[in-house]
């Protein structure tokens, strides 16, 4: 599954939300370590899950409500079915 990421920089540091996977944040110093951690935080997440949660576009998002600020950084996460198996 390759999940959107939005990171945000907060003046000290880097924050990133999943969100198709409410509640699963992270954060770094940086866009690579905050990503590096969003990996690791949602492969714990997902791991109380029965079944993931689909992994939405970022057109889908926009469509549906999301709403992309100027400053806000879009990556993506990719997570292996037997990462949390």
């Amino acid at each position: 599954m390759n999940y959107l990421v939005v990171i945000e920089h907060t003046g000290k540091n880097y924050c990133a939300a999943v969100p198709d996977v409410a509640g699963c944040v992270s954060a770094g110093e940086t866009v690579e370590e905050t990503l590096h951690h969003m990996k690791e935080a949602l492969e714990g997440h997902l791991a109380d899950f029965s079944e993931y949660p689909e992994a939405h576009s970022l057109e889908w998002h926009l469509k549906n409500g999301f709403h992309l600020e100027e400053d806000q950084i879009l990556a993506h996460v990719e997570i292996s079915r037997h990462a949390v198996a």
